[in-house]
């Protein structure tokens, strides 16, 4: 459970319109939604996303006390998220939200906590710096992962097959799912059989009927003896099994019982069959064959059992604990470390969340131009991907109503990109260039994390870091405009010309482009 919920986490985060991985999440133990508040949330609301419902006032406001404050208590840490992803890498987004959420508590033991750690080295290998965009593929490599053993058990306990069991004893041995029956054999294309006739050998042969033909006897009798065989070799199996134990046995099966509440005997191919008329009296207990049952007082039959539906998750009232102080991360890596947030600090007031998917998208198909070559690209043919795009807007979660319209201005975005003498140099091959670099480090005592858009060395020796800011402008100067952006981005983008300068010795300029403006702006960083 604790890598489904991580999963589901995964996919949320990488995808906002994926309705199934919210429904999910909101159902999990951090926030653990009853199904009437699930029900109230997002009913009626097909056309929108999960995220889009969980900003709905008059819904949330619907719903029971109980579940307002379980919803409250993670949509901020969830919109976070999202309004942050993918300018860190996958497993750092997911690993985030999940220790924000109090992903650690929901496990039951110390095992658990290590088979997430293998999970999101999983998630490492998969998907790497980029986007998580072929969840078959992940969900596929986390079905063959095993959890790790419990250290806790020692070596007293061991699981193992019959076959493997041959020649060990234990003092406890359990037999599960004796009453399970091997799948069916698919016919041969030819059966046969050598038999020994005093010093010769004689081979019977007999090919399948053909479809619609007659039986074959002698094919029919060759598949009969390799029935016989079988059953001697599950029995020979059985009784390897049962000899294992030295002071107990623990034969578990189950069986069905008639309309006179009878019990019926096992299927015949199953290993209880073959214990059954040493195992009836004993397996059948107080239930008899049906006859004392119907005499029974009715007081003594017991009702019917009733199965309550459980779901493990936290009290609604329960608080995560703070992270130690030398591992709390900055929440939008804007501003130096230890400064206050000022107001000249980029809050994305202006943009709403739309505008921000709309400009994840832009970036990238930027990263996918600039690795595939963009001397490969046209404006014709980044047109015949229009498909393709509002593909990928509707997995971001924009509105159906929306998508033609911001579908347009990808397109017209990437197109100016491609055909702009800045956008060309910014994308074209580079020494040590990157797309989406991931940097982390530490300054002023505290852990930093950024992703570049766009990083690269040019002829003179200089390393760029280039920032792609996919706003529009309306109205008034656009050099002001782009000023202002400027001036607005300046601290965030000196934080990441620090992380740079701590592991290069060149010189560091900053690049701002604008693809919808094919605006620019660039300045020398000056360390301290």
């Amino acid at each position: 459970p604790v890598i489904m919920d991580l999963i589901s986490l995964a996919r949320a985060i990488s995808h906002p319109a994926d309705r199934i991985a919210w429904l999910a999440l909101l159902r999990a133990p951090w926030c653990g939604l009853a199904l009437h508040d699930l029900f109230i949330l997002t009913c009626d609301g097909s056309r929108q996303t999960v995220l889009d419902l969980m900003e709905d006032e008059q819904r949330i406001a619907a719903m029971s006390e109980d579940g307002r404050k379980r919803l409250l208590k993670v949509r901020e840490i969830l919109l976070d998220s999202i309004s942050n992803r993918r300018k860190k890498t996958c497993r750092r987004q997911v690993e985030g939200a999940w220790l924000r959420l109090g992903g650690p508590a929901c496990a039951h033991s110390d095992a658990e906590l290590e088979d997430v750690s293998v999970f999101f080295d999983l998630l490492d290998q998969q998907v790497g710096s980029g986007a998580l965009t072929d969840i078959p593929a992940l969900e596929s490599a986390a079905s063959k992962l095993f959890a790790l053993p419990d250290t806790r058990t020692g070596d007293c306990l061991q699981v193992m097959t019959i076959h493997k069991a041959k020649g060990l004893e234990f003092d406890s041995v359990i037999l599960p799912g004796l009453d399970k029956t091997p799948p069916p054999e698919d016919p041969q294309l030819l059966l046969w059989l050598e038999k020994y006739s005093g010093r010769q050998s004689e081979l019977l042969l007999a090919p399948i009927a053909e479809t619609g033909g007659d039986v074959d006897k002698i094919y029919n009798y060759i598949r009969l003896l390799d029935k016989k065989k079988r059953d001697f070799e599950d029995a020979r199996v059985l009784y390897v099994a049962a000899t294992r134990a030295r002071k107990r046995l623990y034969l578990l099966g189950g069986v069905r019982t008639d309309k006179n509440n009878a019990i019926r005997p096992p299927e015949s191919k199953s290993l209880l069959a073959r214990l059954w008329p040493a195992v009836k009296d004993a397996f059948c207990g107080p239930f008899g064959n049906g006859e004392e049952q119907k005499d029974a007082d009715e007081n003594d039959i017991p009702s019917p059992r009733i199965n309550v539906p459980f779901i493990r998750r936290f009290i609604s009232d329960a608080k995560i604990p703070p992270p130690p102080e030398d591992r709390i991360r900055l929440s939008g890596a804007g501003w130096f470390p230890g400064e206050k947030k000022t107001d000249e600090m980029p809050l994305f007031d202006w943009a709403g969340e739309g505008v921000r998917r709309t400009g994840t998208i832009i970036h990238d198909w930027l990263k996918m131009i600039c690795e595939s070559g963009i001397e490969n690209w046209t404006a014709e043919r980044i047109n015949s991907q229009a498909q393709a795009i509002r593909m990928d807007l509707s997995r971001a979660g924009i509105s159906p109503d929306r998508i033609a319209d911001s579908a347009g201005g990808v397109i017209s975005a990437l197109a100016k990109t491609i055909t702009h003498d800045r956008g060309i140099w910014i994308l074209s091959r580079h020494s040590q260039d990157a797309c989406e670099y991931a940097l982390t480090g530490r300054l002023n005592g505290e852990i930093v994390n950024a992703v570049l858009d766009r990083t690269f060395i040019d002829e003179n020796g200089t390393t760029w870091i280039i920032d792609y800011k996919s706003g529009d402008h309306r109205g008034g100067s656009l050099d002001d405009f782009l000023d202002q952006e400027q001036n607005r981005y300046r601290a965030q983008m000196e934080l990441y010309g620090r992380l740079v300068a701590a592991r290069k010795q060149t010189p560091i300029m900053i690049g701002l482009y604008f693809p919808r403006l094919q605006g620019w702006r660039e300045w020398a960083f000056l360390p301290a």
